[in-house]
């Protein structure tokens, strides 16, 4: 009997012991499956820590390009606001007074939006591509003193699943010790006898003739390239003159024909296509506004269909050309006469003037001998890119807002700095006319910067 119930007792002791080894094995495998399934949460953390991190870096590297991109050149009058020279083409004024400039795929783009660009794919550690969905600049004009703008800046990857919004604020600001000049647009320079937003469409012939202040200048610019396949020469003279007299004509004896190359030239920014933006006129005037010039002109009754009068303006030395025909001697009415000056003049040599012909009257032809003193600008993008020029001289420069047909052989453009003489450069650029140049620093607002 006694062994009988020792038999039983080590049966009960190996029951017991299988159980603890099977508790102790579920808790360790419990534990392998719950440290296992933190260490990959962890991961996740981990991973979307650092997609987080990089979209975030992102959107600040999007408000460093902001910054950048209105810092690229000076501000300019625009009304009661102030707009960088060529570029940041603001959206109309809501009802608090403020206007938007906005860049990104995210959004429908204003004129004159930069590229927006970040390190592609495989050059972040998670691998991820990141976008500027949205870049935007709203101006707050009564917010600070000087022109402020909130610039919000939206970052996010390929599918749309990472997210981030950085904001800033941005000051346009004039020096301490700046004071406005009382006449004329400050830096200005005479353009080159040819500024044009697109090409010339085909090599000229018949040797017209374009004289330069000096052999080193450049003949023509291109807001869309300085190549010679978009600016071909073909039988265009290129020579210089010497105004040795000084009475801004030129006479027999002051020029010397072939004497330089066909020097080519491009805007620093490129014109966008389509050209919505007057680029060429930008560029030309320094970011003058064609607005206001149109609104002078109107103003000053200055808008002439073929009755243009001949010699030095009245008024406004800015004119409203509203004729489709040729601009020739029958166009031109008056008498007028003294040096450089005829009934088939406008403007003198001392009193040159803008001719401006808007969009809506295409490109009409300047022919039959007539003398322009000053700058001619043809608003329309596509009108003059098959209508030739009939022969005329143009003392100054003749701008285009897209293509230019060839000039025929009773042509000639002479470079004329009507910006070197104060009085001269008063009456072409009134300062109600034309906005001065402002040297505006733009700067971030310390403490201003915001992640979302």
């Amino acid at each position: 009997m006694i062994a009988f119930n020792l038999n039983i007792k080590s049966r009960q002791q190996g029951a017991a012991t299988l159980i603890v080894v099977l508790v102790l094995a579920m808790i360790m495998g419990v534990a392998a499956l719950t440290t296992a399934r933190t260490g990959i949460m962890e991961q996740r953390i981990t991973g979307n820590d650092i997609r987080a991190r990089e979209a975030r870096e992102s959107a600040e590297a999007g408000l460093e390009f902001a910054l950048a991109y209105a810092t690229k050149s000076e501000w300019v009058a625009d009304g009661s606001h102030y707009a960088p020279v060529h570029f940041l083409k603001w959206e109309s004024m809501d009802e608090n007074g403020e206007r938007n400039f906005a860049c990104g795929s995210d959004i429908t783009p204003s004129a004159d939006c930069p590229a927006l660009a970040l390190p592609g794919s495989g050059m972040t550690s998670s691998g991820e591509t990141y976008t500027l969905g949205e870049l935007v600049y709203t101006e707050i004009p009564a917010a600070f003193s000087g022109s402020a703008i909130r610039v919000k800046s939206v970052a996010r990857n390929a599918d749309n699943s990472v997210t981030a919004t950085s904001e800033m604020f941005i000051v346009s600001q004039a020096p301490t010790n700046y004071v406005p000049p009382e006449v004329g647009p400050t830096g200005f320079s005479m353009p080159p006898p040819w500024v044009m937003a697109g090409c010339i469409t085909s090599a000229a012939t018949g040797t017209p003739d374009t004289f330069l202040l000096a052999a080193g200048d450049t003949a023509v610019i291109s807001g869309k390239s300085s190549g010679a396949s978009c600016l071909p020469q073909g039988h265009l003279n290129v020579g210089t003159w010497n105004d040795a007299n000084n009475n801004g004509v030129m006479d027999s004896g002051e020029s010397a024909a072939n004497s330089t190359t066909f020097k080519r030239g491009q805007f620093d920014e490129l014109c966008p296509v389509p050209n919505t933006n007057n680029c060429a006129w930008n560029h030309a005037f320094n970011g003058g506004s064609l607005t206001a010039a149109k609104a002078a002109a109107t103003s000053a009754g200055n808008v002439f269909t073929s009755n243009i009068p001949c010699g030095a303006p009245s008024g406004a030395p800015i004119y409203l050309i509203h004729q489709n025909g040729n601009i020739n001697s029958g166009a031109i009415v008056g008498s007028c006469s003294g040096v450089g000056v005829n009934n088939k003049t406008i403007g003198t040599p001392s009193t040159p003037v803008i001719l401006i012909v808007p969009s809506a009257y295409g490109c009409p032809k300047l022919n039959g001998g007539i003398v322009i003193y000053g700058i001619v600008y043809f608003e329309s993008t596509t009108a003059c890119a098959s209508n030739g020029w009939g022969g005329a001289d143009i003392y100054g420069s003749v701008i285009w807002e897209g293509d230019v047909d060839k000039p025929n052989a009773n042509s000639r453009f002479i470079a004329i700095d009507f910006s070197n003489d104060g009085a001269i450069n008063n009456t072409l650029y009134p300062p109600d006319v034309l906005p001065t140049t402002l040297p505006y620093a733009i700067s971030a607002i310390p403490g201003t910067w915001k992640d979302f």
